[in-house]
């Protein structure tokens, strides 16, 4: 909405999501609550790795690789494949912490305060949000207590200045920019035949011998990994929220202790119309401002502001709603931007504004002062934030006290279920990692029952609706089906792999011809072989050939290829490509003014990136060979032979 010129929000977002991305594998690993009593597995606390005294189990690793499936969607039969990865990542970063530590790198109280004041949600208008709602956004999002966070957003500071200093000396030379923008904005004119697989899936013939014969040879595809089945108490946090009542005092108390939050700042809600230019393009810039006083006119005459942007605006984001922006308040947006904004009553036109981004024309369609919302028009929102509190902490006691009390008497379930108001699931028997049916991601319910023994009862585990208490009671070992049970899937992949081997073989056949011409005919040795050969339009590296996938996906061979030269097979896009470059078209040179200061950030950061990975890469094996790290290589296989498969 306002992409182009909001300032420190877009700054903050940046580096919050960069410092989240770093506490993933750590924060989010360790601040999963751990499963108590004697329900955890002995395997699952057995410590794989220590760094400089410091502990990490098994269940921090199982953990973080169950996190790294929900949020980079890695299949759950492939996730085992990443169980060393996590670990080094968590035994880099935690390296990292204690390097920075030993070379007196620290952070202050302040450096932490300053940090936070950056997160939006922690101070929305540049006011804090309270200690009590603090806590309690701390606990919903990250399942810890604030010093648990506060510890591992201060290391997470404290990697970003040992990142600093490693990388202070990397620097981008003038000749790296250029390379970069040539390669960037290039246009290339590509002829090429595609061949895809599926085109190919008609002419293969799948046998019920040569089914048998491609299982016998590709069992271990088909392999059945271990399942369980558990019986579930599911606990609502919606059926506890409409049990429960706020009174009009405690609405009032919250009002008046939380006041802050309901003071508005002025605001305006505007919209506008940008045309690009900046003053390294003088010439342009005077277009632009020329054209912007057209489009005044035109609005003075009545035009509807909306047409105009949708038409004109440069600012494409705003310009598919009529140029609206929404409520902005100040120091969210460039100063020129609000002085001007703020400067005109509801429905008033300014004249054009001009900011590093272009020539503006804004309409402010309300104005609103600053002032203190009144307890009758906040008292609802209120109402709900108690009640999702109040929520929250009844049905986080009463699952503990459900799971104590199941525990106690295991035949009892139906009376625990209906004194909690809770629902008994008895759903299919599931793999390690995957979803409980029913209970939508609920992998961690999944993940908890694997830990079980037979008749064991689990945790209170959260899941998005409330809490899911399971127990285990039955086990399926992993087993080899018979090609019956799997003979649609054996089937589709049979003829997956022959309509790939033919795709290859074809392609192959056609680049091979081509070298053997002088004037290598794409066109014209396709149709000799019964081929479709097709023409780009001009397209850059981040385009897209239709139908067949992304520019860059033709690989490396693109930045030294010549007109003229064949390229290929390569795989792309579920099949085979052979290409011809026909032209290159340099880009144009008035762009690199405008695009050099965002290139050179772009490579310097690739470059930091890579430094600071060699350098914990040297640093583990510095700690390794000191003693400071080690590995634990007899529980890693332990835990790779007993990871998701």
């Amino acid at each position: 909405m306002l992409s182009f010129f909001r300032k420190r929000a877009s700054l903050i977002k940046i580096f919050f999501g960069f410092l989240l991305a770093l506490m993933s594998v750590t924060m989010v690993i360790q601040m999963i609550p751990g499963i108590g009593g004697n329900t955890m597995d002995p395997n699952a606390i057995e410590v794989v790795a220590e760094v400089g005294g410091e502990k990490i189990t098994t269940f921090e690793v199982q953990q973080g690789i169950q996190q790294l499936g929900r949020t980079n969607q890695v299949p759950s039969e492939m996730l085992w494949l990443y169980t060393e990865q996590v670990l080094d990542q968590m035994v880099l970063e935690k390296a990292s912490v204690l390097e920075a530590q030993r070379m007196g790198l620290r952070v202050s109280q302040e450096d932490l305060l300053m940090r936070l004041r950056l997160i939006p949600d922690l101070y929305p208008g540049g006011k804090f949000v309270g200690r009590e709602q603090y806590e309690s956004m701390v606990l919903e999002r990250f399942g810890t207590p604030v010093a648990d966070f506060e510890t591992r957003f201060r290391n997470n500071l404290l990697m970003e200045k040992l990142r600093q200093v490693v990388t202070d000396a990397v620097g981008v030379n003038p000749q790296e920019v250029r390379d970069t923008f040539i390669k960037e904005n290039e246009k290339l004119v590509l002829r090429y035949v595609f061949l895809e697989s599926a085109a190919f899936k008609k002419e293969i013939t799948a046998t019920d011998a040569v089914l048998q014969e491609y299982y016998q040879k590709n069992t271990d595809a088909y392999r059945l990994p271990e399942q369980r089945r558990a019986k579930i108490l599911l606990l609502e946090t919606k059926k506890v929220r409409e049990s429960l009542a706020i009174t009009d005092a405690e609405k009032r108390k919250y009002y008046q202790d939380h006041l802050d939050n309901y003071r508005q700042q002025e605001r305006v809600s505007v919209r506008h119309i940008l045309l690009r230019a900046t003053d390294k393009e003088p010439e342009k810039l005077a277009q632009a401002r020329q054209k912007a006083e057209e489009l005044l006119k035109q609005l003075k005459a009545g035009a509807k502001f909306e047409d105009l942007a949708k038409a004109s605006s440069e600012d494409t984001a705003s310009a598919v709603k009529g140029g609206d922006l929404g409520w902005i308040v100040r120091g969210q947006t460039v100063p020129n931007f609000e002085k001007a904004a703020f400067s005109l009553k509801a429905g008033a036109l300014s004249e054009p504004v001009q900011t590093e981004f272009g020539i503006h024309l804004l309409q402010v369609t309300e104005h609103e002062d600053a002032r203190v919302r009144p307890l009758e028009e906040v008292q609802a929102e209120i109402q709900s934030l108690l009640l999702d509190e109040k929520a929250q902490n009844t049905i986080t006691a009463a699952a503990e006290q459900a799971a104590a009390e199941w525990r106690r008497d295991p035949l009892k379930l139906d009376a625990v279920a209906s004194q909690y108001h809770g629902l008994v699931s008895d759903p299919p028997a599931f793999s390690r990692g995957n979803a409980v049916q029913g209970i939508p991601e609920s992998q961690a319910v999944s993940e908890d029952v694997f830990l079980l023994e037979k008749g064991q009862i689990g945790r209170a585990v959260p899941v998005p609706s409330g809490y899911a208490i399971p127990m285990l009671e039955e086990i399926t070992p992993p087993r080899i089906p018979e090609l019956a049970e799997v003979r649609e899937k054996v089937r589709a992949d049979y003829v997956d792999a022959k309509s790939l081997e033919r795709v290859q073989a074809k392609a192959l056949e056609l680049a091979q011809a081509l070298e053997k011409q002088d004037q290598r005919d794409l066109p014209r040795q396709a149709r000799a072989m019964g081929l479709t050969a097709a023409t780009t339009e001009p397209l850059t590296r981040a385009g897209t050939i239709p139908s067949v996938g992304a520019v860059k996906g033709l690989g490396p061979r693109l930045d030294t290829i010549q007109p003229g030269e064949i390229a290929g097979p390569v795989p792309i896009g579920g099949g085979q490509i052979v290409f011809q470059l026909e032209s290159r078209q340099p880009p144009d040179e008035k762009d690199f003014a405008i695009q050099s200061d965002a290139i050179r950030q772009s490579l310097l950061g690739r470059k930091q990136a890579v430094a600071f990975a060699l350098f914990q890469d040297s640093l583990k094996a510095r700690m390794t060979a000191s003693g400071d790290v080690k590995i634990h290589e007899a529980v890693l296989n332990r835990l790779n032979s007993g990871a998701v498969r």
